[in-house]
């Protein structure tokens, strides 16, 4: 299944099925005018849409980063930046008893008289 091409990106003719992810990379790098033979050609002007538009993102986050913290009062000064630290994801273990990958045998699950004779002895 194919995304479907952005607005302004050249349209792809019908390709054979990728068996390998060697072949895989080498479809995208040409999507993309990335390949040897383009090295000295200009950057297609999608690759440079999408620079430009992280850049910007880059530039509001930056702004967002910079918007002081409200105070709790309106007569006291900001305690600080509200978006100075970048939060990460913040995961619990999960705490599961491990799944046996073989089940256990018969035999060894219930304990045999003879066993049992062993260890009274």
């Amino acid at each position: 299944m194919r995304q479907e091409p952005l607005p302004g990106m050249p349209e792809a003719a019908a390709e054979p099925e990728i068996t390998t992810a060697r072949q895989e990379d080498a479809r995208l790098l040409a999507d993309l005018g990335l390949t040897p033979e383009t090295v000295a050609d200009p950057v297609p002007e999608h690759v440079q849409r999408v620079a430009e538009n992280a850049r910007a993102t880059e530039e509001l986050l930056a702004e967002f980063r910079s918007i002081p913290e409200p105070a709790t009062d309106p007569d006291e000064m900001s305690p600080g930046e509200a978006w100075a630290v970048v939060v990460g994801r913040q995961r619990d273990s999960v705490l599961q008893t491990p799944e046996a990958l073989v089940p256990e045998a018969p035999e060894l699950a219930a304990p045999s008289a003879a066993t049992e004779a062993e260890a009274g002895a």
